[in-house]
């Protein structure tokens, strides 16, 4: 599905889990699923994340080393690994019931973290993992002062109430490159975050406001947006027989920033972004056998 093009250092920093959906047990989290797709894209993945000592974290660490991703950053602690029960909508969409106080709630900072960051071309984090100040204050210390030296992905990715403004505003503030959804949008209007506009003119609002180099909005059927401060890229979804939307917006993410990071005009970027969700939307979780 995606070309393989320069090879690229991808960290993801967050959640590595269990969904359980209708039809069956399948590993998930949006950095798990995002640097899936990374290396499908041919960069060499890496992710930083948390299971317990029990047998669903042996399964997890097994299971992303057989999908290529290195898993000598994930740690082993006294937590129980996450599970998030999935119901899925007669339209393919998701509603996520998520346990608390599991182990990628406890991210450590260590010195092998340390030079990993420093290695990155490219770093991945997103809101969730941010709900507890333990892991928080990982990511925060990990992350800051990298915006103006590589490539710093915040994806929105908001559930239930594991968020705040001052969360959303400082993460924004450490990235350069924002992936929302819709309803998300919305959510940064009414915490005033963004403004009441256009799609186009909150996005171009929120691009000049925190210095982004590009914002990935998704809409569901209603398509999706790339923009930069140059150019505005809409296209339609495909028409595809949906099974699920489980973690097509994070293979629409991982697709568009190496796309992104190789020099890739705006349009290529978003068709083959759209046209990987698509391929996602049409299987069984995120993290779909690509043969």
């Amino acid at each position: 599905m995606m070309l393989l093009i320069m090879s690229l250092n991808v960290v993801a920093i967050g959640e590595l889990l269990w969904d359980y959906l209708p039809s069956g047990k399948r590993l998930g989290g949006a950095p798990s699923n995002f640097i899936y797709h990374c290396s499908k894209a041919g960069s060499k993945a890496f992710l930083l994340s948390a299971v317990g000592k029990d047998k669903l974290g042996n399964d997890a660490i097994s299971q992303m080393k057989e999908k290529n991703i290195d898993s000598n950053y994930i740690q082993i602690n006294d937590k129980r690994t996450s599970t998030v029960e999935i119901k899925i909508s007669d339209g393919g969409v998701p509603t996520y019931n998520i346990l608390d106080d599991v182990a990628w709630d406890y991210i450590q900072i260590n010195k092998e973290n340390k030079i990993l960051i420093n290695k990155a071309d490219i770093l991945y984090f997103g809101t969730l993992a941010q709900r507890n100040s333990y892991s928080k204050r990982t990511i925060t210390k990990l992350l800051s002062g990298f915006k103006n030296k590589k490539l710093v992905v915040y994806d929105l990715n908001l559930r239930k109430n594991y968020y705040s403004k001052k969360i959303i505003f400082d993460s924004i503030h450490n990235s350069n490159i924002l992936k929302l959804n819709l309803e998300e949008l919305k959510i940064l209007t009414n915490l005033k975050i963004s403004v009441k506009e256009t799609k186009e003119k909150q996005l171009e609002y929120l691009l000049k406001k925190f210095d982004l180099k590009l914002i990935a909005l998704t809409m569901g059927e209603k398509g999706s947006m790339l923009v930069t401060k140059s150019e505005i890229s809409y296209l339609p979804a495909i028409d595809v027989k949906i099974i699920d939307t489980v973690g097509a917006g994070d293979a629409f993410t991982a697709s568009a920033v190496i796309s992104f990071a190789n020099g890739i005009n705006l349009n290529q970027i978003h068709h083959k972004a759209v046209e990987i969700a698509s391929f996602v939307c049409s299987k069984n979780g995120g993290m779909p056998n690509y043969n």
